[in-house]
């Protein structure tokens, strides 16, 4: 069978190295970021012990970054972020935090950048990063960022924050290739100016025991009455974000729309962005997060169905405590014409409206929204074939590992993804 685990690898080193990438390969970032080591040992922190004496004194004080131990952080992912599956991956072990890497003894970062830990200020923010928990799917960088403007801070509950987390090398020399997470801060509830962030970082780098930047990129807030209010599309840019009416961007005033809890329309006249670029440096260990099960398939276990005139190849599953995802390619598509008649959101929509996972009998529909086809022009990604289309398909999270079955159908055909 091909290994195609260690030609995906292979060819994304290659390319990354060679290539220049458009904004619209979307897969190249979700492929690179989701291909790392199979096995790694498993590193767990474990809870101090705690006396009734260090517990009142903990009581006493004002919930912020100097008063919060591990396992009060992990507490924070349901909190304040409703993500119950982050806090108990936490709960298990899988949780990395300042104190950790301060007692790890880590070389200093290269030049002159914060590390884990350490405090950074630029125009009206301050940011610490408190540490990271989750699995290899969706690791969660926790984060507090204080907001040393009163009025600013007081005219929202919450702030929005874009991050980036790259290799250095990815960083200096592409960091325009690669793409932005969202992730929302949420007012501490005695501290009004200090807000905690969670947000998603690409697992790739950070569990190759590199250096990773962590580029605090962008911090939106609601901005003030008179001349301080508005997102123009300059802002959105400078955040590394598609222009005005494109697709992507869309997705994220959507985003925007609903931490901020105002309609859609009136982000761009309401809120305000601060490009920041606080950027930290640091090296984590390999082994701090849970391996969200995955499989690469080769030619002679696939599945394979035919909708709408379209053949369909089961290629790569993955399955994480807050998603499971699948990748099928759809047919070679050596010009824009024949790509279109399966591009763009409806299409990927219709396409994954024909999905079933099935975890033990129980069936579970992907996420419409989250659906996309993607064609690799200069076969950056997958198998090196040069025009190559997929279909990504995002389900609700299953626990794989003990599930007795997981099947995947479509149109009347199945496979078997854990017999």
């Amino acid at each position: 069978m091909t290994d195609y685990k260690q030609i995906f690898e292979k060819a994304l080193s290659e390319a990354c190295e060679k290539n220049d990438f458009s904004d619209d390969e979307k897969l190249f970032g979700i492929v690179k970021e989701r291909t790392g080591t199979m096995e790694k040992r498993t590193f767990k922190w474990k809870k101090p012990a705690v006396t009734a004496a260090a517990l009142a004194a903990a009581a006493a004080l004002t919930v912020s970054v100097g008063a919060v131990a591990n396992w009060d952080l992990a507490a924070f992912f349901t909190r304040y972020f409703n993500d119950s599956a982050t806090q108990e991956l936490a709960d298990e072990g899988y949780f990395y935090s300042s104190e950790n890497y301060a007692e790890n003894n880590v070389p200093a970062a290269s030049g002159t950048y914060p590390v884990m830990g350490e405090t950074l200020e630029k125009d009206i923010f301050t940011a610490k990063i408190l540490g990271i928990a989750g699995d290899t799917q969706d690791p969660m960088m926790l984060i507090d960022i204080t907001v040393n403007d009163p009025e600013v801070a007081a005219a929202s509950d919450v702030i929005g924050v874009y991050t980036q987390a790259i290799g250095t090398y990815e960083f200096e020399n592409m960091r325009e290739k690669y793409g932005k997470e969202f992730g929302k801060g949420v007012k501490d509830e005695t501290d009004p100016s200090l807000f905690h962030v969670s947000v998603r970082v690409p697992p790739f780098w950070i569990t190759q025991g590199e250096e990773v930047v962590f580029d605090i990129v962008s911090i939106h807030t609601l901005g003030l009455d008179g001349n301080d209010r508005g997102l123009s599309e300059t802002d959105l840019a400078e955040s590394g974000l598609p222009a005005k009416g494109n697709i992507v961007t869309s997705y994220h005033i959507d985003l925007e729309s609903k931490a901020f809890g105002i309609p859609f329309d009136d982000v761009f006249s309401k809120v305000k962005a601060y490009n920041v670029g606080m950027q930290f440096r640091f090296t984590l260990p390999e082994n701090i997060l849970k391996e969200a099960p995955r499989k690469w398939y080769g030619l002679s276990d696939q599945l394979v169905f035919t909708a709408d005139d379209t053949e369909f190849i089961l290629m790569y599953s993955e399955f994480g405590a807050h998603s499971s995802y699948i990748s099928l390619s759809c047919g070679i598509r050596e010009n824009m014409e024949d790509y279109v008649k399966i591009s763009g959101p409806e299409h990927a929509r219709k396409f994954a409206e024909q999905f079933v996972l099935t975890a033990d009998g129980v069936e579970y529909k992907p996420d419409i929204e989250r659906a996309f086809t993607y064609r690799d022009t200069r076969a950056d990604t997958n198998v090196m074939i040069e025009n190559m289309c997929y279909l990504n398909l995002t389900f609700p999270p299953i626990d794989y590992e003990n599930a007795q079955s997981v099947t995947l159908s479509a149109n009347g055909v199945s496979y078997e993804i854990k017999p």
